[in-house]
């Protein structure tokens, strides 16, 4: 059977809370067909790791160091992508992997609190789903919801984001609006 692949790329830390995403995924039915990528390095990466472990084979895969060259392929490589937050971190900024996954056409399940930037943008945009921070039970509905959707709406929930993000946070529209403000 083919794999929903969910795909988190970017800084394994403390922030992100990716371990706590590779424990959710043991809540997820046996049989469904959802994996994990997990691009990139950092602190809680040996965490993942041992969780990981911890499930069925074929659930979890990991990617690291990730080569610049690979990127590409790694972003295109996802039906959806996940960006977790824990607790309030979600409040303090829109995170650069929320406008790099919206440039990769793909949807979005951000782990965010409601209100916050990044909710605000998910809104707006169209891109994805939210899920609160640090919520096993938010996120396995998120997944669930999203992998039981035609690839018709994932891929216009994808394409709305990339629309948003060219229109909003490239440079050819950011740079005449700081020059607005200057």
């Amino acid at each position: 059977a083919t794999v929903f692949l969910l795909v988190y790329l970017g800084n394994v830390g403390a922030a992100a809370g990716v371990e706590h995403v590779v424990s959710t995924l043991g809540f997820l039915s046996a049989e469904s067909n959802i994996g994990l990528l997990i691009a990139g390095e950092g602190s809680r990466l040996g965490d993942c790791e041992v969780l990981a472990r911890k499930l069925p084979p074929g659930r979890v895969w990991f990617c690291h160091p990730v080569p610049e060259s690979d990127i590409s392929a790694v972003l295109s490589s996802a039906d959806t992508f996940l960006l977790p937050t824990r607790g309030e971190q979600s409040a303090a900024s829109v995170p650069s992997k929320l406008i790099a996954y919206m440039l990769a056409a793909r949807p979005v399940i951000a782990m965010a609190l409601d209100g916050s930037d990044t909710a605000d943008v998910i809104y707006a945009s169209g891109c994805g789903w939210l899920a609160p921070p640090d919520s096993v039970k938010g996120l396995i509905r998120a997944i669930e919801n999203v992998w039981s959707l035609s690839p018709e709406e994932r891929r216009t929930r994808g394409e709305a984001g990339r629309a948003y993000a060219l229109e909003n946070f490239t440079r050819a529209t950011g740079a005449p609006r700081v020059a607005d403000v200057v």
